[in-house]
């Protein structure tokens, strides 16, 4: 069995340590994961989910997001004017 030499091994643990807030900080300024998945040289986004962390600040603001604007798929308030119908709009007439 070999032996591990304490020196090397905490430089390396130091090196992960760095990948770790590296990977993190990237992520909480909005960097895709896959491009943290190639700077990390990393093959898969599994592997690059290990090293970025959620930071409770950043997950305070994901929430925060969904009150600033009025979200896509809600409908809009109808008007009390109906649409025209088509010979309305082709003749310029009510249709009578």
């Amino acid at each position: 069995m070999a032996k591990v030499n304490r020196r090397d091994a905490s430089l390396d643990s130091g090196f992960t340590i760095l990948r770790h807030t590296f990977a993190t900080r990237l992520r909480a300024k909005g960097v895709h994961e896959m491009d943290i998945m190639t700077l990390l040289g990393h093959t898969t986004l599994q592997m690059t989910s290990r090293y970025t962390h959620a930071m409770p600040q950043n997950l305070r603001a994901a929430v925060d997001s969904l009150n600033k604007e009025p979200l896509p798929f809600r409908p809009k308030a109808s008007s009390a004017k109906s649409a025209p119908r088509s010979r309305q709009v082709a003749t310029g007439t009510d249709g009578a």
